[in-house]
């Protein structure tokens, strides 16, 4: 992982109050695999009537990476890579 995936987890970290183990994070290599990794997690901390949909989290990401980034909004969907599409190292 490079520098800027290393603070998109740590962004997810703190948002979602979770803990992101490097070795499971860095399987990840879409937008959709984080978003439902991140649903996942929530799950199994929360239970399924507190954790937030899969659009909420996507959209929560999506302004991360447009504010934090200057990623064009298109280019950010649940099949893009953060590396080879994104331009994230």
């Amino acid at each position: 992982m490079g520098l800027d995936t290393v603070e998109v987890v740590l962004w997810a970290e703190k948002t979602f109050d979770l803990h992101l183990p490097d070795n499971e994070v860095s399987l990840i290599y879409t937008v959709g695999e984080f978003c439902d990794y991140l649903s996942n997690k929530l799950i199994l901390k929360h239970g399924f009537k507190s954790v937030p949909s899969h659009e909420t989290i996507l959209n929560q990401l999506t302004i991360m990476l447009i504010k934090n980034y200057g990623i064009k909004p298109e280019k950010i969907s649940r099949d893009a890579r953060f590396i080879q599409d994104l331009n994230l190292q």
